[in-house]
């Protein structure tokens, strides 16, 4: 479906925040395919995350980091990444086009 989106909620706590993560995105094929790392910790704080589903936040939650592939071929990668305590989305979004991407 054009413009679909897909949001992931991480938690790194304490210990995860020590680790250098990789993240690669493979996209949709022949299609621009959007991956945003938001910082959501200031808006959750004190919210069970079943309670966030549907959450409607003041404000727009910053940006850390966005990867992108343009035509699905190549992937996209963050190599390294170290995040601190904290609560996260991974909002992916893509262009139009049929399939499925991949995020790891």
């Amino acid at each position: 479906e054009p413009g679909d989106q897909d949001a992931y909620y991480w938690v790194i706590d304490e210990e995860d925040a020590g680790v250098r993560w990789n993240i690669r995105l493979q996209g949709h094929p022949d299609v621009l395919t959007r991956l945003d790392v938001m910082d959501v910790t200031e808006f959750v704080a004190g919210a069970a995350q079943t309670n966030l589903i549907g959450m409607k936040l003041e404000k727009k939650p910053p940006i850390l980091a966005t990867l992108a592939t343009r035509d699905g071929v190549r992937p996209a990668i963050f190599e390294a990444v170290l995040l601190k305590p904290g609560n996260y989305v991974l909002g992916v979004s893509h262009s139009g086009g049929t399939g499925s991407y991949t995020v790891e």
